[in-house]
């Protein structure tokens, strides 16, 4: 979705960083872009409005949560297909994403406690 918005994955990256509530680059930072790629990223989203210093705006904000919207409205159809079968899914991936957090993979407990919080209140 966000290559659709007009996004390339250094720019997605750090609106998500901010997004999630991490410090600017906390995330993408680690991911192997040079600072170079980092801060052209940076100087990008300021001139489009989404970034102020190093704080999302509104804009960018609201750019980043309809990205959000326009994954789960895509996904809408696939999890109507699992319907009661979601469950049973579950229980084999979630397994799978325990082991990737445990050995550092993407995303970290912080990230996902941050946005759960900040989407349920």
């Amino acid at each position: 979705m966000w290559g659709a918005a007009g996004f390339d994955p250094v720019e997605i990256g750090l609106l998500s960083d901010l997004y999630w509530g991490l410090a600017p680059r906390a995330h993408t930072g680690g991911r192997g872009w040079t600072d170079e790629q980092l801060a052209a990223g940076e100087d990008r989203l300021r001139v489009w409005g989404l970034l102020s210093g190093t704080a999302l705006t509104e804009q960018g904000r609201f750019a980043r949560e309809s990205i959000e919207t326009q994954t789960d409205v895509a996904m809408q159809r696939a999890l109507d297909v699992l319907g009661g079968e979601a469950e049973q899914l579950l229980s084999i991936i979630e397994p799978w994403g325990a082991a990737i957090l445990e050995a550092g993979g993407y995303l970290t407990p912080l990230v996902r406690f941050t946005f759960d919080q900040r989407a349920h209140g």
